[in-house]
């Protein structure tokens, strides 16, 4: 009991020391998956005019000391990484007499527009290293596409945040916040249909699933599907502001859908995908609705396959099957093969998608040989 009590006290006695002593910093991003974002948001010498991508919390110890001016004074240390490589650093100081004034709020918040700064503000002096010109004097990379796009690179971002104290009695802390950037390139239809503009319109019949594909993060698509009664309406440049929407909807995560418009028979239909920028919406209240859209494709409609209408998932197939960048079959499709209207897997005919991606399943797992019959 005696020896229990003495650890008790132990622990008191530590835990109230370093509480008096102890700085905290912890940080959080405000968005972790991107896909934009804008140099120009970051402009160092107008802070805030940035959007809010961290923020953080400083606890300064909750006693202070007979000289409270050693409390205030440390160094938050700041180094900005982008996959693994250092790009840019600087160091933060409190002003003069902040502490002094807060010194019955031991705790703070601070978001980037106080930190990526090269002006002083309410809460630091800078130290006017914050640049992006020595951003990209550090990484030819970086800079090459800053330059080409005015947007920050693919990639894994951290920056690492390190509250020194200049009293050596007292406890520093650390923090850092990660977040990644993959953009969105294009959006692009696999099928149903053909480019808009092309000579030769298909005729599809049910069922007719639409399929497509892009890059970026957790994607939340619409796809936009018209109607059309005559084959000149098709024309690119009308596309966009003609013809009857009969159906627009969202689709989260995923790159097929299937509509649930009945299509009329003999009407003809353009359809696109649309993704919206992740993190435009959040970070920066002026950029709303920032979408990145495929070219239509168009197709008419017919209610059932005759032997001049070929199956809408033989076109489908196709088409991924050309997607799937194996060697063999792309070269069949070439000389002009054409695939069935599914695969036979197990005594099972497979359609559509779910025919391609077990053709995947099956060149990633075995070593298969194709033969014509």
């Amino acid at each position: 009991m005696k020896k229990n009590l003495i650890f008790l006290l132990l622990f008191v006695l530590t835990t109230t020391i370093f509480a008096e002593t102890a700085y905290l910093v912890t940080g959080s991003s405000t968005q972790s998956n991107l896909n934009i974002l804008k140099v120009s948001y970051f402009d160092p010498s107008q802070p805030y005019s940035q959007p809010i991508l961290f923020n953080l919390n400083i606890t300064t110890p909750d006693k202070a000391p007979d000289d409270v001016s050693d409390r205030a004074e440390y160094d938050l240390n700041i180094k900005l990484f982008w996959n693994g490589n250092e790009l840019t650093g600087t160091s933060l100081s409190p002003i003069e007499g902040f502490s002094q004034a807060n010194q019955f709020s031991t705790s703070f918040n601070v978001t980037n527009r106080d930190v990526i700064t090269s002006n002083d503000n309410r809460f630091f002096e800078a130290d006017n290293n914050f640049s992006f010109d020595d951003v990209m004097e550090n990484n030819s990379q970086f800079e090459d596409f800053l330059l080409e796009t005015g947007r920050f690179p693919d990639g894994q971002y951290r920056i690492e945040i390190e509250l020194v104290p200049e009293n050596p009695l007292y406890q520093g802390d650390s923090t850092i916040i990660s977040f990644s950037v993959r953009g969105i390139q294009s959006v692009r239809i696999i099928s149903p249909g053909v480019l808009a503009g092309s000579t030769n319109i298909p005729l599809l019949a049910k069922p007719i699933i639409f399929n497509w594909t892009s890059s970026g993060y957790n994607n939340a698509y619409v796809i936009q599907i018209k109607e059309f009664d005559q084959p000149y309406e098709l024309d690119p440049s009308n596309l966009e502001f003609n013809g009857r929407v009969v159906e627009e909807e969202w689709v989260n995560n995923m790159t097929v859908y299937n509509p649930s418009y009945n299509f009329q028979e003999g009407k003809y239909y353009a359809w696109k995908a649309k993704v919206k920028y992740i993190g435009e919406e959040s970070l920066n209240q002026e950029d709303f609705d920032q979408y990145l859209s495929s070219s239509y494709h168009v197709f008419q409609f017919a209610c059932a396959p005759t032997s001049e209408v070929p199956n809408a998932f033989q076109e489908e197939l196709e088409n991924n099957l050309l997607n799937l960048n194996i060697a063999e079959i792309t070269a069949l499709l070439e000389s002009g093969y054409l695939p069935k209207d599914g695969i036979q897997l197990n005594g099972k005919t497979i359609y559509g998608k779910e025919a391609v991606d077990r053709i995947r399943d099956l060149f990633s797992t075995f070593e298969i040989e194709v033969s014509v019959e």
